[in-house]
């Protein structure tokens, strides 16, 4: 099974579209949201969000849904569900620090989020998640078997370092959020974007995107932790190729993995799905998904949805955001 959609016509946001999330409400309807605008890290540059009805099977208009002012640039919208207390969450960074009246860059972003309590209609207050600079979101939070919220976060500021911010279960249920999180060691050597999952109690395996100067380049990196997140090993390599790109995986409820990542060390023309039955130590499939000579496919997000089909949406050429569903038979499937 697999089917595809253009979640809206090309520039219909701007010249720009980019860094999709994606989330699933409790009647099968998702919701997507992405940064458009005429340029990354550009002051016209918002947060939009479009919803898929199952029954009707069609999108609805892109919305505006996040923008501070025309002295800064938003990016990397992140959504999170808690089917617990029925929150949509959003968490992205603002980018406002002026330099000789520019932007400056995404080394001053700050994160912030807000909720929803009617599946992304109305939005309560904006609040810093934390107010330093240069702490970005890029990958979806994970719900561990002790409860607490893990939050994947990097930091730019100076060089690049993955790590990852813990809220308590009862401190994420009230929605009493702010001053609650929990920064977690730093993962370095480069690595950046982490993208997470729980393999069993407490033991966490990470994915990084690797940058050009990382002492990994050219492969995705992976590091675990058996703490809940406290502590994490080293940054590694995997076999698999990375062109300093994002990449995201999920844990699917029959304890196989699922993983959205570009399938090559130089650039971003093809992204492809991954398979795993051994808890990502070998890939028994890969399926390629868009292939274009001179193209972008990129910044995947992919969740599990309630009937079990896998939903991915990314970066279409940077002129509008892609939505595929699938099963994993589809995977296994030789084209």
């Amino acid at each position: 099974m697999f089917q595809s959609w253009e979640v809206f016509s090309p520039y219909q946001t701007g010249r720009i579209s980019h860094g999709s999330t994606l989330a699933q409400f409790p009647n099968g309807n998702l919701i997507t949201a992405w940064y458009s605008g005429s340029s990354e890290g550009h002051s016209d540059v918002g947060i939009y969000a479009s919803t898929y009805n199952l029954l009707q099977k069609s999108w609805s208009l892109p919305r505006l849904i996040e923008k501070k002012n025309q002295k800064s640039s938003e990016g990397n919208p992140v959504f999170f569900f808690d089917d617990k207390t029925d929150r949509l969450w959003l968490f992205w960074v603002t980018m406002d620090k002026l330099i000789n009246g520019h932007l400056g860059g995404w080394s001053t972003c700050r994160i912030k989020c807000k909720h929803s309590m009617d599946f992304g209609k109305t939005w309560s207050k904006v609040r810093y998640l934390h107010n330093s600079w240069g702490w970005m979101t890029r990958n979806k939070p994970i719900r561990m078997s002790n409860g607490n919220i893990m939050l994947p976060i990097y930091i730019e500021l100076l060089r690049y370092k993955s790590t990852f911010l813990v809220c308590p279960k009862k401190s994420f249920e009230k929605g009493a959020i702010e001053s609650k999180w929990v920064k977690m060691a730093n993962i370095g050597g480069g690595v950046l974007q982490p993208t997470v999952i729980e393999l069993s109690k407490g033991h966490l395996l990470a994915y990084h995107r690797t940058a050009k100067r990382s002492s990994i380049r050219k492969r995705i990196a992976m590091s675990e932790s058996v703490d809940f997140g406290k502590t994490w090993s080293l940054a590694i390599p995997t076999p698999l190729p990375n062109p300093n790109s994002g990449s995201d995986m999920v844990k699917l409820r029959n304890g196989n993995i699922v993983l959205a990542f570009n399938n090559s060390s130089i650039d971003r023309s093809n992204l492809s799905i991954g398979l795993s039955y051994d808890n990502g130590n070998t890939w028994s499939f890969i399926k390629l998904l868009e292939r274009e000579k001179g193209q972008r496919f990129s910044y995947p997000a992919i969740i599990e949805a309630s009937d079990e089909t896998i939903y991915c949406t990314y970066t279409n050429k940077r002129m509008n955001i892609k939505c595929v569903n699938f099963d994993q038979e589809w995977i296994r499937r030789i084209s």
